[in-house]
């Protein structure tokens, strides 16, 4: 609902006889949505649009202003994926199995030993001896208990 002239001249007497206005709502020029004002509230926007008279022709509420067209967002760049063990993994695996290297070390004389305690060293010679340990070339360091 937009003001009339004639009630436009009502409101402005009105106000500067009693700085109130008859009716506390005033109606947006472009959307006619009309918008409570009195009291420090009608002084302020009196004092902002120049006067009373130019409130009421030109006062465009916050429905009756064009909304500000969004700016889509940029998106920033996401950073690199943490790699997973299983993807390392496959990653070395590409270029074919790796060879594994297979080098024997050779056990101290003490590892031996506590190795032939609970069992023989080299089975074979002691079977194909005729179960004695003569031939056997284990004989120096084995701590069995059938090396007697």
């Amino acid at each position: 609902m937009k003001l009339t002239p004639e009630q436009i001249d009502e409101y402005v007497t009105a106000y500067e006889t009693s700085n109130k206005l008859p009716v506390n709502k005033i109606p947006c020029t472009i959307s006619g949505v009309e918008v409570t004002m009195f009291g420090s509230n009608l002084h302020k926007r009196v004092a902002k649009y120049g006067g009373i008279r130019q409130l009421l022709e030109t006062f465009v509420s916050r429905a009756g202003k064009p909304k500000p067209v969004k700016t889509p967002k940029v998106k920033a760049e996401k950073a690199p994926k943490k790699v997973s063990k299983k993807e390392k993994a496959e990653k070395l695996l590409e270029g074919g199995v790796p060879r594994a290297r297979y080098e024997p070390r050779k056990q101290t004389k003490k590892e031996r030993q506590a190795a032939s305690k609970s069992s023989c060293a080299r089975p074979d010679a002691f079977l194909g001896g005729g179960k004695s340990c003569k031939e056997c070339p284990e004989t120096g360091e084995c701590l069995n208990a059938l090396n007697k």
